[in-house]
């Protein structure tokens, strides 16, 4: 028997269940009722969080006045966003850091460029480092359902 296999919001793999699918069906009914002409106020707000740092449910409180996400909603949104950035060209890429989100500069010319690549490469490392971890787990379940 085949399971088949999704990408959760996280990234990581599950299987397809009916909570997952019922937290997609949820978002795409939040996001369907966005109007893309608010995109350029949805980019303003983040790019403006730089000062402000607010969390996802502040920023959530701050889009009000032309759509309301839910937490979900909109870390969907940042994700669609950023995994299509020639779709939407002049927004995003987004970045979450150290709770807030903020537009990523990656301009060559961006003083704050040092950080945002040191703060990279310390995620990246985070996830090798979860990604061994798993792997280890699994590696132990397998000897223990044959034994």
């Amino acid at each position: 028997m085949t399971t088949k296999m999704t990408t959760s919001m996280s990234g990581t793999h599950q299987p397809l269940s009916f909570e997952h699918n019922q937290m997609m069906d949820d978002i795409y009914q939040n996001l369907e009722k966005f109007n893309d002409n608010n995109l350029d106020d949805f980019n303003q707000i983040i790019k403006e969080n730089k000062y402000y740092k607010c969390n996802t449910l502040d920023l959530i409180e701050k889009m009000e006045h032309f759509h309301r996400f839910t937490p979900v909603s909109l870390t969907y949104m940042i994700q669609v966003i950023n995994n299509h950035l020639t779709t939407y060209n002049g927004y995003g890429p987004y970045i979450n850091m150290d709770g807030y989100w903020e537009i990523l500069n990656i301009e060559s010319n961006n003083p704050n460029k040092t950080k945002f690549q040191k703060k990279i490469l310390e995620y990246a490392k985070q996830i090798d480092k979860q990604e061994r971890y798993i792997s280890d787990l699994q590696a132990q379940l397998a000897k223990r359902k044959n034994c």
